[in-house]
């Protein structure tokens, strides 16, 4: 009872959450003179196997995803930064951005969640994105370096 009700309160969050950024979104048409803001992708290890079905076996699963975008503001198409994120079973853990000319930004869920891709993994598109998936190794060297500190992984996320 404990677990589903804190998988419900997890999916009231964040469509709370989709709705808050979608709102946010429209109302700031007044801010757009403001500096061109890059577009942020919206659209791994694996853990041993003890899981009933294959959909439980995902809501356990670590994958970790490396996206480049271009600024917009930017006329040199050359000129990328990269979105990296961390994902257990389909919601966003961590989030890594590396934007050029600027200090890496290193995210956390529970701490940093309005600033956080607020969607579901599948609702990314992320999984059908081919060359995008990173191994936990890759993610974590980069997370450190950039100053993200230890992460802990837990179950019961």
């Amino acid at each position: 009872a404990v677990v589903s009700t804190q998988s419900t309160g997890r999916e009231e969050f964040h469509r709370r959450l989709k709705a808050y950024q979608a709102w946010k979104q429209k109302n700031s048409q007044r801010k757009k003179k403001q500096a061109a803001k890059p577009d942020l992708p919206l659209s791994s290890a694996s853990q041993a196997s003890s899981y009933k079905t294959e959909e439980d076996k995902a809501k356990h699963e670590h994958r970790l995803f490396k996206v480049p975008f271009v600024y917009p503001s930017y006329n040199n198409p050359s000129v990328r930064g990269w979105w990296y994120a961390h994902f257990y079973g389909k919601w966003i853990v961590r989030q890594l951005e590396i934007h050029p000319e600027k200090a890496p930004l290193c995210l956390i869920a529970g701490r940093d969640d309005l600033k956080m891709c607020e969607l579901q993994l599948q609702e990314t598109g992320l999984t059908k994105r081919k060359g995008s998936e990173i191994t936990m190794k890759e993610f974590d060297d980069l997370w450190a370096c950039c100053g993200g500190g230890t992460y802990v992984l837990r179950e019961d996320q």
